[in-house]
């Protein structure tokens, strides 16, 4: 099995609200230490989200519907034996 590469893809739109962005961004920045790789990821996604007002998009912790990467993506996982 290959290692999942997020910047071979075509990455969705983001769109945060402001509050988000910012414990996000508090997230990312308690990560650096333990986990760069995933701390600049998580800085370059919320680099490109569109930011909105409070209450125009889900919140982090709100429940919304979405589409796996996997069938979205056609990102193929071994099968189960």
């Amino acid at each position: 099995m290959t290692n999942f590469d997020p910047h071979e893809f075509e990455r969705p739109p983001i769109v945060l609200t402001g509050a988000d962005r910012a414990r996000l961004a508090a997230l990312a920045d308690a990560a650096t230490q333990d986990n760069p790789g995933v701390a600049r990821f998580l800085r370059e996604e919320l680099a490109r989200a569109d930011i909105v007002p409070e209450g125009a998009a889900g919140a982090v912790s709100a429940s919304v519907p979405f589409t796996a990467a996997e069938a979205r993506w056609g990102i193929r996982r071994p099968m189960a034996k």
